[in-house]
């Protein structure tokens, strides 16, 4: 399918862009607490998975629940975060054309 049309069955397609960097920021921000983390390691989460506010707040709930079941803090540390966002967001190692890796 190329970018832009829809395949026959529909009559409409929707795209959805990603907020920008800064609302992203401030939604990270209001969800793990201010002053947690620095702004660079904001940005360079922002940057390697940019996601939609829902997707923000969810990852944010699962890292803290997975927090308080590993640490007994409510308060997630970056790498707990970035495990969750894994988890959910998987990096394709090999090219599409040659098949998903096993």
């Amino acid at each position: 399918m190329k970018s832009g049309l829809c395949p026959t069955e529909f009559h409409q397609l929707v795209n959805l862009a990603f907020p920008p960097e800064e609302l992203q920021m401030r939604c990270w921000e209001a969800c793990l607490g201010e002053n947690n983390f620095s702004d660079e390691i904001l940005v360079d989460i922002v940057q390697q998975y940019p996601m939609h506010a829902e997707e923000i707040k969810f990852i944010s709930r699962q890292a803290t629940v997975r927090s308080i079941m590993q640490s007994a803090s409510t308060k997630p540390d970056m790498k707990c975060i970035l495990d969750v966002v894994s988890g959910y967001r998987k990096k394709i190692s090999a090219p599409i054309l040659f098949g998903a890796a096993t």
